[in-house]
């Protein structure tokens, strides 16, 4: 099973033009299962006015989208919405639901609402379970909760693996597809020297990068080409993130170098089988 996560930024290259083309392109080369990607726009000035997410979604015409808005406002030609994606191989989505992070109100701190899209998805001889998010850039205490409370997510998940479903239990009290193995992936807006990411590891999270390159630096996520907003330079923000169970299946993890259609580039996923 491959998965690839990518922050698109919108579709702005760094060369500051479209790269909706680019993007789409990289991805139907990579072959992926599961596509998690954050920052898609809809209809939103900033980004063009463009609906990101049908042009996306018409692409993958054999995947089913799972979309996480932050925010959904009016707009005359539909929505004005901003958020996380999941794409999933039809034949492989199981189960899916949508999260609204925790976003502690600051007058000092820029803000945006905040998402998790959760899949459950399932190969010839695996199940997983995927958070894909972008989580909060100018505020530490949000960016701390919204970890903390991803962290009971995986927890949650791993006490439904070996929950036993009571007598009776049917229709919509059935007991859900519940895998062991939980991946969280995305922009994560912190580096792998800071102190959420010893708060990850505390809690429980494996780095996908060191199970399968042991000490060696992580390679560059953001600011490969894009100096402009990111003087300090070539450096890891987004993350596979593994518990104990889905830490069994991980093959490879690798982050694409060659591409500038985003200020971040494509990390790519390898699960056993």
């Amino acid at each position: 099973m491959r998965v690839v996560s990518w922050n698109i930024q919108a579709a702005l290259g760094c060369d500051g033009r479209n790269s909706m083309a680019d993007i789409l392109a990289l991805l139907h080369a990579q072959n992926a299962d599961v596509i998690c990607l954050q920052e898609v726009a809809r209809h939103l000035p900033e980004h063009g006015n463009t609906d990101q997410l049908d042009a996306i979604r018409q692409f993958f015409a054999g995947f089913t989208p799972v979309w996480a808005p932050g925010f959904s406002w009016q707009h005359p030609e539909g929505r004005s919405e901003f958020g996380n994606l999941t794409l999933v191989r039809s034949p492989l989505l199981v189960d899916a639901r949508t999260h609204l992070l925790p976003a502690p109100v600051s007058s000092e701190h820029l803000q945006m609402p905040r998402t998790a899209a959760e899949v459950v998805v399932t190969s010839a001889s695996l199940m997983l379970r995927i958070f894909n998010t972008h989580l909060a850039f100018h505020c530490a205490q949000e960016r701390r909760e919204q970890l903390a409370y991803l962290s009971a997510q995986k927890t949650r998940a791993e006490q439904q693996a070996l929950r036993r479903a009571p007598a009776g239990s049917k229709g919509s009290y059935r007991q859900p597809p519940s895998p062991a193995g939980v991946l969280l992936c995305g922009d994560l807006n912190l580096t792998p020297e800071s102190d959420d990411y010893q708060f990850l590891l505390a809690q429980g999270w494996l780095d996908s990068w060191h199970i399968c390159h042991g000490d060696q630096t992580h390679a560059p996520t953001c600011g490969v080409f894009d100096k402009h907003q990111w003087p300090e330079g070539p450096h890891c923000r987004d993350f596979g993130l593994l518990n104990h169970a889905a830490a069994l299946s991980v093959a490879d993890i690798g982050a694409e170098q060659t591409c500038d259609a985003s200020d971040h580039q494509p990390l790519i996923l390898e699960f056993y089988p």
